[in-house]
């Protein structure tokens, strides 16, 4: 629940948290700039957690990318 949160935001010396919204649902993204690990998750209509995961990439682009993908909406009116 933290990580939902409007405006959460964490940075470190070797990466970052922060809440963002992934195509309107909310979620958070992490990066860690040492290992080059990051991690998109969103929360569709309350009820259903996608989580992207990557491991050695540039950066959350490619997260981002794969998230496009997904039809957030269509996955938020399943009944």
């Amino acid at each position: 629940a933290l990580f939902l949160q409007s405006g959460y935001e964490k940075e470190t010396s070797d990466g970052y948290e922060k809440a963002i919204q992934v195509a309107g649902q909310p979620g958070w993204e992490k990066w860690n700039s040492e290992s080059k690990d990051g991690e998109l998750n969103a929360v569709a209509a309350k009820r259903f957690l996608v989580q992207i995961e990557g491991r050695d990439i540039a950066d959350t682009k490619v997260l981002h990318d794969f998230a496009s993908k997904i039809d957030m909406n269509k996955l938020a009116a399943l009944k």
